[in-house]
């Protein structure tokens, strides 16, 4: 079974808001780089990169069911790269979702432009996932996003009248809340149930004050993740955590306020009697292991790609000099995290012709027909097909590989080798299914995923759909 992919972009890297808990460093090097996206953008480069980078990885446009936007503020640039968007959507024919987080003060109409895209220019109808980062009610939101909650709900009620009012034939929206909370807000509000309660009942009557105003039968509204948040971690978030706690939201301890709510909340109930090191014990962190890299490919305007969304500049030159003489403490802890491989100079980048240089080999495999020795082709190991030529080339013009030098070993006659099955055992996290699956059934993981991630093998959960991860 092939296994589905999914594309994002880093579709901008600056913002309007300055959160008080935002990992991204938000210096002269992010405004640099999203000078550079939008230009990549208008110029037309930045697609173009992207196809070189897939075909040197041999991907299919017909891969990608989905298209994620990440960034600082993701829809910053929506109508400004209008025809990059569009393009996006040309090139790649058979998405049937977009996603991107938002925090809805860029005003209405970047929005409505990118569904007036899909609307125009989507082969297939799409699911939009529209999630909207907000933390809670004035009284919180004004520590943590600077800005009244009244007025961002009144953004969000003005939005779905016009979507009332528009027939969307080729776009399903679908809106959510996503709250994140600094660790002190988190343990302040969790430190008695009343004050949980509270916290709670806000976000359900919230959801149905809003679905009162929806009529649009394509247009769906939820404030589901804000009952389990995600954290602000007790130090600052970068790269390395990204790679690290990916399945953060995979929180265990419930509180049984399921029936209450109508849905699992996650937000285990602490005392203000314990300290961090074991509140970090409250979460478990599951066998989900993160995409990036391996199911998801994250790329950059010059066509590079990133492991992770979150602190994807961490490591450039300029924002490392900015840091150096502005916050000594995360610059020495960011030249502590993890490289993002060893092929990156130190800007980050890659030369895609080396790269492909220095991961894909192959050989000139003669493969006769029948028992004629004499009657054949020449076949490239790496992605076992006939050059058009018919001539033995330093690189396979298919996919590019280098061709190292011939051994004496030539298939005279094909075998028939006997199947042999490798079964292997897989827990589902999303619905809790354990199943097992053969090697017909499941992909093993590629180099990159398995030193990456360590991940072995991936496969579709028969119950649910997901891709389910052997780490």
């Amino acid at each position: 079974m092939k296994q589905k992919k999914v594309l994002g972009i880093i579709s901008a890297a600056k913002c309007n808001l300055n959160c008080s808990y935002c990992y991204l460093h938000k210096n002269q090097s992010y405004i640099e780089e999203d000078k550079k996206i939008i230009a990549a953008m208008q110029d037309g480069s930045f697609l173009t990169n992207i196809k070189r980078s897939l075909y040197a990885l041999n991907e299919s446009y017909n891969n990608f069911y989905r298209l994620e936007f990440w960034g600082a503020e993701t829809s910053l640039h929506f109508i400004d790269g209008s025809d990059f968007f569009k393009d996006l959507i040309l090139t790649f024919p058979s998405l049937e979702e977009i996603a991107y987080s938002t925090n809805f003060r860029t005003g209405n109409e970047q929005h409505l432009h990118l569904i007036d895209l899909i609307e125009q220019y989507a082969e297939h109808r799409i699911l939009l996932e529209m999630q909207i980062s907000v933390d809670g009610p004035t009284a919180i939101s004004q520590k943590t996003r600077h800005y009244n909650y009244e007025d961002l709900e009144k953004d969000v009620i003005d939005f779905i009248d016009i979507l009332n009012k528009k027939k969307l034939k080729k776009t399903k929206v679908v809106i959510s809340y996503k709250s994140t909370l600094p660790w002190s807000l988190y343990h302040e509000i969790c430190s008695s149930t009343s004050g949980l309660i509270d916290y709670l009942d806000f976000w359900s009557n919230t959801e149905s004050m809003i679905w009162d105003n929806v009529i649009n039968k394509n247009v769906a509204f939820s404030t589901g993740s804000c009952f389990g948040p995600a954290l602000e971690y007790p130090y600052n978030y970068t790269i390395q955590d990204g790679l690290d706690f990916s399945a953060f939201a995979q929180k265990i301890d419930r509180l049984k306020l399921d029936e209450r709510y109508n849905r699992p909340s996650n937000m285990p109930l602490l005392t203000s009697g314990f300290v961090k090191e074991r509140e970090l014990q409250i979460y478990e962190f599951s066998g989900f292991q993160c995409g990036q890299m391996n199911s998801n490919l994250l790329f950059r305007y010059d066509g590079t790609l990133s492991p992770c969304s979150n602190g994807f500049l961490d490591r450039s030159i300029d924002n490392l000099n900015w840091l150096k003489e502005n916050d000594p403490s995360e610059y020495t802890r960011v030249l502590n995290t993890r490289k993002l491989g060893t092929i990156t100079d130190e800007n980050n980048q890659a030369d895609l012709d080396d790269l492909i240089n220095k991961v894909r080999h192959g050989r000139w495999r003669w493969a006769a027909y029948d028992a004629n020795p004499k009657i054949g082709n020449w076949h490239c190991t790496y992605c076992n097909r006939i050059p058009k030529s018919f001539q033995k080339e330093d690189f396979c013009p298919n996919c590019g590989a280098k061709m190292d030098k011939e051994g004496s070993m030539r298939i005279i006659k094909q075998g028939r080798p006997k199947a042999t099955k490798n079964i292997l055992r897989f827990r589902c996290c999303r619905c809790g299914c354990e199943f097992e699956a053969d090697d017909t059934e499941y992909e093993q993981a590629s180099q990159i995923a398995y030193v990456h991630d360590g991940i072995i093998a991936t496969c579709i959960c028969p119950c649910c759909g997901a891709t389910v991860y052997i780490p």
